[in-house]
């Protein structure tokens, strides 16, 4: 494999990286009471320091 091939498929691998603010929340605690809801709230305000922290991962735009 070449360097130009290597090249191609790491910019193919970083186009379909998604980049941005989480679209949807997945969540290991119900959304209905007062905790779990200042737990996601918590979650999306500081969506990028939790990723960070490795407390959460964010894939295709979605917050687990």
């Amino acid at each position: 494999m070449s360097l130009v091939d290597l090249e191609r498929r790491l910019a193919r691998l970083e186009a379909a990286r998604y980049v941005g603010a989480p679209t949807a929340l997945l969540s290991d605690a119900p959304f209905g009471d007062a905790a779990g809801d200042l737990r996601a709230a918590d979650a999306l305000a500081n969506w990028q320091r939790w990723v960070a922290q490795e407390k959460a991962t964010l894939s295709n735009g979605v917050l687990c």
